[in-house]
């Protein structure tokens, strides 16, 4: 059997919905985002996650993380099945970024080779802090100000190499509401903002 690669997730913001903020490196008060605990289900049949955040570097933090997982689950099913028992017990929580084949979190962008303005990431914001009502359609004005310093052939690039992994990483994938196309958590939202600046052009 070949030996599973590793995906990295970051916490707050990720698995934990972080809504409310920082509250303390102890302190974890939201609920997972929605289809967190299934998407950790189905990945771990085809990775070694490795759930890595601030708060890894410190006891508590870690602790923290684990206890809020496992009462997540608890409260999903009213119980701790043994496969999400087996679950959490192989999930690793790394003090230091460990060597991942892929990575998820929420405040980064994919590196394409090329550099963007400096000035563009000032505008960044995470998925949970923007302004629904400024995302009408498939653009979104935080992202696009990123991807607008990209030559056009690595728009295209980005948009080819989306399309390409969705065939060899199906079974993680959920359905784009956007442009209906099954995409891996998170990117159907590059994917549409890249055609949308391509159209715009």
């Amino acid at each position: 059997m070949a030996k599973k690669l590793i995906l990295c997730l970051d916490f707050d913001g990720v698995i934990h919905a972080y809504t409310s903020g920082f509250q303390g490196i102890d302190t974890v008060g939201d609920p997972p985002t929605e289809g967190a605990l299934n998407f950790l289900r189905e990945a771990n049949k085809h990775f070694v996650i490795c759930i890595y955040s601030t708060r890894s570097a410190y006891k508590e933090g870690r602790f923290a993380m684990q206890k809020w997982l496992s009462d997540a689950f608890v409260k999903e099913t009213g119980q701790l099945s043994p496969g999400d028992l087996d679950l959490l017990y192989e999930i690793q929580w790394p003090t230091a970024k460990p060597p991942a084949h892929i990575s998820i979190d929420d405040r980064a962008i994919q590196f394409t080779g090329e550099w963007p303005d400096p000035k563009a990431l000032l505008k960044f914001k995470p998925w949970n802090q923007k302004d629904s009502s400024k995302s009408s359609g498939s653009m979104s004005v935080d992202r696009l100000g990123i991807l607008e310093g990209m030559s056009e052939s690595s728009l295209q690039d980005r948009i080819s190499e989306l399309e390409n992994v969705l065939l060899a990483t199906a079974v993680v994938h959920g359905t784009c509401i956007k442009c209906e196309m099954f995409l891996p958590l998170g990117d159907h939202e590059n994917h549409c903002i890249i055609k949308a600046t391509l159209e715009r052009r």
